[in-house]
């Protein structure tokens, strides 16, 4: 009987708990929560939507991403500082993306230094 007793006893403790958050206070939470990502990150899937177009030079692709990045670094608030690590550590580790912004740089007539072993090579299936 007394096992009993203490789980309707931590039963009624969870309720106690449980109860302080009552539904119209988690529905508003979520409504907010709902405003916020709408308010900043419906760019990011426009972004992503026209990354997918298959005829976009590279320029016009890095273009995109930077200004999204951008988008995402300024987002503000709590949870924007923690986006704007998170995409500032995205950026320091992709090494291939940091080549192919200066790739694009010198498509723009910029001077940049690339590494030593770097070959620029036509692409195969263009000319086939």
């Amino acid at each position: 009987m007394d096992k009993l007793k203490k789980s309707v006893n931590y039963k009624n403790l969870l309720k106690q708990w449980i109860e302080p958050y009552n539904k119209k206070d988690m529905l508003d939470s979520v409504k907010n929560d709902m405003i916020y990502i709408k308010a900043h990150f419906t760019d990011l899937v426009t972004a992503i939507t026209n990354l997918e177009q298959s005829n976009l030079t590279l320029v016009s692709s890095l273009k995109i991403v930077q200004t999204i990045i951008c988008k995402l670094t300024n987002i503000p608030g709590e949870k924007g500082i923690i986006i704007k690590t998170k995409v500032n550590q995205l950026y320091q580790k992709n090494k291939g993306y940091q080549m192919l912004e200066k790739v694009g740089n010198i498509l723009c007539g910029n001077n940049e230094d690339l590494p030593e072993n770097f070959t620029p090579r036509k692409n195969e299936h263009e000319y086939r």
